[in-house]
């Protein structure tokens, strides 16, 4: 097993460049991951739709198209709903290989306790990040919340803001302010047609990653409907 990974993505020109000065240590990685590397491909939510060992009907007719006889070997219906990603993984705790949000760095850094300032429909938590490690660097902080228990359903945790701090040198600190607007805090609720924020006690979690968790605030807020205009109705019924 490797001590690390550098994952370059499609860097582009000057991308050489750039991994060079990371793996020689003139640069510092800061980068965070977009996205969560599960253990199997199966783990994802999504996987349930897709048929591993069916054979797939093919025939066509010219009346009806594709014969559509059996879900997920015929046809697919994507029916994971809000459940992509790390949503899933984390509300479902599975043993993933790499977390959503996940990055490593040349120094370390060490979260101080957060602080909540609630007002006028906004959320905002500062927290001191410290560098605490022998290398200048910088910390993506990232901001997640939990929602209290509604109607709608909602993952176990969903980030809702992020921030970098400047070029920090060993022993330097900074505070970080993130904020949250309590209406993206809401979920669309097709009964209603609209966006629909729970009022309640919400957690905001400072973190590193989606499973490494430093910090948190709670914070009430006030129950929200916000109406939307229904301009993509059909006019009429049709056969799918």
């Amino acid at each position: 097993m490797p001590d690390a990974i550098l994952l370059s993505w499609q860097a582009g020109q000057e991308g050489g460049n750039s991994v060079a000065d990371i793996l020689t240590g003139h640069a510092n990685p800061s980068g965070k991951l977009p996205m969560t590397f599960p253990v199997t491909l199966s783990d994802h939510r999504s996987s349930l739709n897709f048929s591993i060992d069916q054979k797939i009907d093919r025939r066509w007719s010219v009346k009806t198209g594709l014969t559509h006889k059996v879900k997920n070997v015929d046809y697919t219906l994507y029916d994971e709903g809000i459940y992509v990603g790390y949503r899933w993984f984390d509300t479902q705790k599975l043993q993933v290989s790499y977390p959503f949000g996940y990055g490593l760095s040349y120094t370390t850094f060490e979260y101080g306790k957060p602080s909540v300032e609630n007002s006028q429909g906004k959320v905002t938590i500062r927290v001191s990040v410290k560098n605490t490690g022998g290398k200048a660097g910088k910390e993506a902080v990232q901001l997640y919340v939990e929602a209290p228990a509604g109607k709608l359903d909602k993952p176990v945790h969903e980030l809702k803001a992020f921030g970098k701090t400047r070029l920090l040198k060993p022993g330097e600190s900074q505070v970080v302010t993130l904020t949250v607007h309590t209406d993206d805090l809401a979920s669309f609720d097709e009964e209603q047609n609209a966006w629909v924020t729970d009022g309640g006690k919400y957690k905001f979690v400072v973190a590193a990653s989606s499973r490494d968790l430093r910090g948190s605030v709670t914070a009430d807020v006030s129950p929200s409907v916000r109406k939307v205009n229904d301009v993509l109705r059909m006019p009429a019924a049709f056969k799918k």
